[in-house]
């Protein structure tokens, strides 16, 4: 039996995602930082405390063309409005424009 660990974690902004999960800024999962703080199959009480702060997040609308339809990004948008996939999105979007213009 080792000495009890205690972590104690302040996360003033943690979004609930696209899928319904308490996800980081950083697109780390709540349960990362937990997990990492101890070691495999221990126990742990955990006491959380979570309040809403009135204020949401949008989803990113980005539309791609898949072989199996069009496809919505819909991942949670960053602080500034950006999702974290917006260079992948701009260089699929200037792929589709020139497909267009090809055409």
């Amino acid at each position: 039996m080792s000495d009890p660990t205690r972590i104690e974690l302040d996360l003033p902004v943690v979004i609930i995602n696209q899928y319904g999960h308490p996800q980081l800024d950083n697109l780390k999962d709540v349960q990362d930082l937990i997990a990492v703080s101890f070691p495999k199959g221990s126990i742990i009480s955990l006491h959380l405390i979570a309040e809403d702060t009135g204020v949401t997040r949008p989803f990113c609308k980005f539309v791609s063309e898949t072989s199996y339809g069009k496809s919505t990004c819909n991942f949670t948008l960053r602080s500034d409005g950006t999702c974290w996939r917006q260079e992948e999105h701009a260089r699929e979007a200037d792929k589709q424009l020139k497909l267009e213009e090809a055409e």
